[in-house]
């Protein structure tokens, strides 16, 4: 038994997961990793700085509380710690650990530990809630039995569990289940990659139940990857207050998605005319012109994107689907020019999509978020017409494009 907090860091730092192929996985966790996912296979960049602006971190610890009224929380997998750091704000004791000495190094909060799921750093029974945002697929193979053990060790009789990832079979994930883990193996790190059974039959098998609920996130990815690719477990025999929570909690989301897309239909429904020839005002109504087609928004001055969130609207005419893109812009120095883009598939008619700037990718340069001028949106729209409206919008403000 470690006596606090920073002794058990202490004594768990260089900890490795227990296996030549979890050791040298534990090194690949590194700062390029998170701050330059390119080069590692993952979606990441700039994460010190992302991960603690997210909206979607914050809505988690907001659900969490919600639905499951927790006293004390621990995080397998928490990187530096965004979703530890929002709960405790909020008043609920969390803990958090990862394998990752880069995410140590740049922890958001002190109650956040080096550490693998399979040798918890913790007394028997100690929480009453475990959860996890991406991080299971990511245990080796061979150690899972281990984190199930360990995981069920340190949850006290009454406690729930909530985890998300990428689970072979949901959304956005629900097709061909080969093909699925092969795009999913562009992170090498992702050892475990399972439709929903296989997950609930394990836990199952340690004594955890299936709770017939998802919990819904606002602020989700791609779409509703993490409302989807999530799965809540219990011990208790009646748990019907957690799921009357979850429906409340879930009845809120889906008022405020209503909501959003009554703003944007209101919007739409008062197109404004193009000022010029290519350039986006508000709303638009176009055409594509030969196989590529882009409206450009200008910010003057320039804008900073940092901690917002793209919410947009097409209404597209076209016989299929139409990839769209959304690239901004940072020509503050027009020698060192960066671009950001984020990809979606729109159908035909009516849509909606919201997006985290922690989503866009870097196309070119190394693009400083405080300072984008441009917003490009278009696409191959050949033979296409489309109108759209939109907004970013961060910290209670908000700007249309």
């Amino acid at each position: 038994m470690v006596s606090s907090d920073q002794d058990r860091a202490d004594t768990c730092r260089g900890v490795q997961l227990g296996s030549a192929a979890g050791a040298d996985q534990n090194d690949y966790f590194d700062e390029a990793y998170f701050q330059r996912g390119d080069e590692r296979g993952t979606a990441y960049r700039d994460y010190a700085r992302s991960a603690s602006l997210s909206p979607t971190f914050r809505e988690i610890a907001e659900a969490i509380k919600y639905v499951f009224e927790p006293r004390r929380c621990l995080e397998i997998g928490c990187a530096t710690g965004a979703i530890v750091r929002h709960l405790n704000e909020i008043g609920i004791e969390t803990h958090g650990i990862d394998v990752s000495t880069w995410a140590i190094e740049n922890r958001l909060h002190e109650n956040v530990t080096l550490a693998g799921a399979d040798d918890l750093p913790f007394e028997d029974d100690g929480f009453d809630f475990v959860y996890s945002s991406h991080a299971l697929e990511h245990i080796p193979s061979s150690l899972l039995e281990d984190a199930i053990r360990e995981i069920s060790r340190v949850a006290s009789p009454d406690a729930h569990q909530f985890h998300m990832l990428p689970i072979v079979g949901t959304y956005p994930y629900d097709y061909d289940e080969e093909l699925a883990r092969q795009n999913l193996q562009a992170d090498p790190t992702h050892n475990i990659l399972q439709p929903m059974a296989w997950w609930t039959d394990r836990w199952h098998a340690a004594g955890w139940a299936q709770l017939p609920i998802n919990v819904l996130l606002f602020n989700d990815l791609n779409g509703a990857e993490l409302s989807s690719g999530q799965f809540t477990l219990s011990r208790v025999t009646d748990d019907s207050p957690t799921m009357n929570s979850a429906f409340e909690w879930n009845r809120l989301v889906h008022r405020k998605q209503f909501k959003a897309l009554e703003r944007i239909a209101d919007r739409m429904s008062k197109p404004l005319p193009l000022t010029e020839p290519g350039r986006l005002n508000a709303s638009a109504i176009g055409s594509g012109i030969g196989e590529w087609c882009d409206y450009e928004r200008l910010f003057t001055p320039p804008i900073s994107v940092e901690g917002c969130t793209f919410d947009l609207a097409v209404d597209l005419e076209s016989a299929e689907p139409r990839p769209l893109r959304i690239a901004l812009i940072d020509d503050s120095e027009p020698e060192r020019r960066g671009v950001l883009e984020f990809w979606s598939e729109f159908q035909p008619g009516l849509s909606a999509i919201t997006v985290p700037i922690d989503r866009f990718t870097v196309l070119e340069g190394d693009p400083h978020l405080d300072r984008i001028d441009k917003l490009f949106l278009g696409g191959k729209l050949s033979g296409a017409q489309f109108r759209v409206v939109g907004t970013v919008s961060w910290d209670g403000r908000s700007i249309p494009l």
